[in-house]
């Protein structure tokens, strides 16, 4: 969303945009920071030696998790935006990489 925000003046974005696409922001911060801190939680229980491929085991569903606030923020941010406006965003802010 930071990143979204950061075209305002590219887009051309309104008071009533910005306001709109600020709260997605804060809505996602929010929702990460839950999964991040889940994610943290789970890596300290596991220690320095944990196996990788289970540790990612018994994360991959807040992985998961985490992907999807992302998709749904962006989704809603996207019926925030003009579909020009959409359209002049850079495919990277769109579709993040996947991790």
């Amino acid at each position: 969303m930071p990143a979204i925000l950061g075209y305002r003046d590219a887009l051309r974005l309104t008071a009533g945009q910005i306001a709109r696409l600020q709260a997605i922001s804060d809505s996602l911060d929010a929702a990460i920071r839950g999964v991040s801190d889940s994610l943290q939680a789970e890596s300290r229980r596991a220690g320095e030696r944990a196996d990788p491929t289970a540790l990612y085991d018994r994360m991959r569903l807040k992985l998961a998790d985490g992907r999807r606030h992302i998709r749904h923020a962006l989704e809603a941010a996207q019926g925030v935006l003009s579909p020009d406006q959409w359209a002049r965003l850079p495919d990277a802010v769109k579709t993040p990489a996947p991790r």
